[in-house]
């Protein structure tokens, strides 16, 4: 079946194509010709897409791409596509990219073994000195909001294990990990390098301090959540650039981007999140005498 694809849904899942917009949606089958449009009797006789069959519509494509999987990869491979349908998906992730490379990037890689079990769940994994790996929905959604391109240099902040770096590196032409505890930085390092990633690197040093040397660069990528302004990161974005992050406000938490325009920075809040404090962006304590 052939369709014609809404930019940022990937052909073959005919109902949410036709779903996400109120084009028309041209499918070609042997018997002929058909339209499909927003509000037809079509869409009103029919269901949208199950879970159950998403992940196994994501199964068969990721099969035919990796014919030789193990039945341990097998395994995992569901979870993934479990994952894509259940965690994103519904939670407006739109750009196939990101599904694409969270569908086959191996996500228990980048975990503690004590973590294996919840590899995929929806909380963020604990690794150590205060790093975590974001939760897919909060990670997928911000990548979202930093509207990645293909030529973008992108500097991910607090990259732990590496398993964000692995996610941009498929989206933008160049990534820097930058990672403050060398034990993480190692492992993400090792981690590039078993996968055969190419366009990133992890570099060590103080993750407010940024990257100075490689700026100034296009997105910057926070793997955490902050109680202060990013100043310093933030004179490190290029013109146009933006900076991608889970603010906390009070007992709140949002999805913010910060864009640089000329000299001056525009902020936007989105969508809700709530992630640990990412080490070194708290708050200031405040003396009371």
């Amino acid at each position: 079946m052939r369709l014609e694809a809404t930019p940022g849904i990937e052909p073959g899942f005919t109902v949410l194509q036709t779903v996400a917009s109120p084009l028309r949606h041209v499918a070609k089958r042997a018997s002929g010709i058909f339209l499909l449009r927003v509000g037809s009797a079509y869409n009103r006789s029919r269901r949208l897409p199950t879970t159950a069959s998403i992940v196994s519509r994501c199964m068969r494509q990721y099969k035919r791409a990796h014919p030789l999987l193990e039945s341990d990869m097998a395994d995992t491979a569901v979870q993934r596509a479990n994952m894509v349908a259940a965690q994103l998906r519904p939670n407006d992730v739109t750009d196939a990219r990101i599904r694409d490379a969270m569908l086959n990037i191996p996500r228990e890689r980048f975990v503690p073994n004590t973590s294996l079990p919840v590899a995929y769940a929806e909380q963020c994994i604990p690794l150590s000195g205060g790093r975590v790996l974001l939760d897919p929905r909060s990670l997928a959604k911000l990548l979202q909001l930093a509207d990645i391109g293909p030529e973008d240099r992108v500097l991910d902040v607090g990259c732990g294990t590496g398993y964000s770096t692995t996610v941009l590196s498929m989206m933008a032409a160049e990534v820097t990990g930058l990672e403050e505890n060398k034990d993480l930085a190692d492992q993400a390092a090792e981690n590039l390098r078993s996968l055969g990633i190419a366009n990133a690197s992890v570099v060590t040093g103080k993750l407010a301090q940024g990257c100075k040397q490689q700026a100034p660069f296009d997105v910057i990528f926070l793997n955490g959540a902050i109680d202060c302004e990013p100043t310093e990161l933030l004179a490190q974005l290029a013109a146009g650039g933006r900076l991608v992050v889970v603010k906390c406000e009070g007992s709140a938490g949002h999805g913010v981007v910060y864009v640089r325009h000329q000299d001056a920075i525009g902020e936007r809040s989105t969508f809700d999140a709530h992630v640990p404090l990412l080490p070194g962006f708290e708050r200031p304590r405040s003396f009371v005498f």
